[in-house]
């Protein structure tokens, strides 16, 4: 399969989360963590809680976590849910032992496993990897830090159902750490060495086809960061695309590969239109390629649309790409 999500907060927004609290977005100067922005926060019982569209069997994931703080609980890295809705395993640094610890349920339920690793120095960054498959017995949670196996239990891995339908950090302790680079699969090994560049739209791209609700250039209405919702661009006209040019934001970077292309957009319809959704576009040399519909409502929300391959290729994207000059946009359908 794929990619499901991933975020570097390099949009400096919390909107492709469906609950934060007491956290905030923070320049990552200092922090030895990816891009230029990381989710930090210090207050009581601060989280960020994201729920997948789709349940899933098996996942893999990654962050990266950088205490900066002592706890009075266990700081939470990774809590999962099932489609009840119900916190079905919890993974944590234990208040005392500084270990890495795995939990069915919340933080003081069952423990199930605990690592090795001490992580009693503050303000060094590491990266967690997790592969979890919820399963009443023959289940399996394997953890990695900084690339090197950490924890392998096998065995009862649910409190609740056999599937994953979203995470939570945080959420039962004061907020004691930075957290960037998070990413979601339910495939593959993400790997370490794995971190976001934000791109931020220049210019006009070669089709201008909705209609700016200012009177201004289309891409003058999209290139906010964080998002404006006072400005944009609406459509009633099915196949009617819209696309804007990017900065070449790996200029300068030591990048080895690019995984893919996270495009996150804020859609809403009035009334009863004839266009039934919008996708999101990216064109590469000659080809404009679209994700899925995305979800629309009265009311403005933020999807994200992940491309892992070129769509004038078909191959995985090059640095060379973004030199010749992507852009990014999208398209209404009926």
């Amino acid at each position: 399969m794929a990619r499901i999500f991933g975020t570097g907060f390099e949009n400096q927004s919390l909107s492709m989360f469906d609950e934060d609290y007491s956290v905030s977005i923070v320049s990552s100067s200092g922090l030895d963590m990816g891009g230029d922005y990381v989710c930090s926060g210090l207050g009581d019982y601060g989280w960020i809680k994201k729920f997948f569209k789709t349940s899933m069997t098996e996942i893999y994931t990654h962050r990266t976590i950088r205490l900066n703080g002592r706890s009075s609980y266990n700081n939470n890295i990774f809590g999962f849910y099932d489609s009840n809705g119900k916190l079905i395993l919890t993974i944590s640094i234990n208040k005392s032992s500084f270990k890495i610890e795995v939990h069915l349920g919340a933080y003081n339920g069952t423990l199930l496993a605990t690592g090795t690793t001490t992580f009693q120095l503050l303000d060094i960054t590491h990266r967690i990897e997790i592969y979890y498959k919820p399963l009443n017995s023959s289940g399996n949670i394997i953890i990695k830090v900084d690339g090197v196996e950490e924890i392998n239990y096998t065995g009862d891995t649910t409190y609740g159902l056999e599937n994953i339908s979203g995470f939570i950090i945080g959420g039962v302790n004061e907020w004691r750490q930075a957290c960037d680079d998070i990413i979601i699969d339910d495939s593959n090994w993400i790997g370490i060495g794995h971190t976001f560049v934000g791109g931020v739209i220049t210019g006009a791209g070669s089709s201008a086809q909705w209609t700016s609700s200012t009177g201004a250039t289309n891409y003058a209405n999209v290139d906010e960061i964080p998002y404006s919702d006072t400005d944009y661009n609406s459509t009633n006209t099915t196949d009617a695309l819209d696309l804007h040019s990017i900065n070449d934001c790996l200029n300068g970077l030591d990048v080895a590969s690019v995984s893919g292309i996270y495009l996150n957009i804020r859609t809403a319809h009035e009334g009863a239109p004839t266009t039934k959704g919008t996708k999101c576009a990216i064109k590469s040399g000659t080809t404009t390629g679209t994700s899925s519909t995305v979800s629309q409502s009265l009311s403005f929300l933020s999807e994200q649309k992940i491309f892992e391959t070129n769509p004038d290729t078909a191959a995985a994207f090059t640095t060379a790409d973004f030199t010749s000059g992507i852009e990014i946009g999208y398209k209404a359908v009926g």
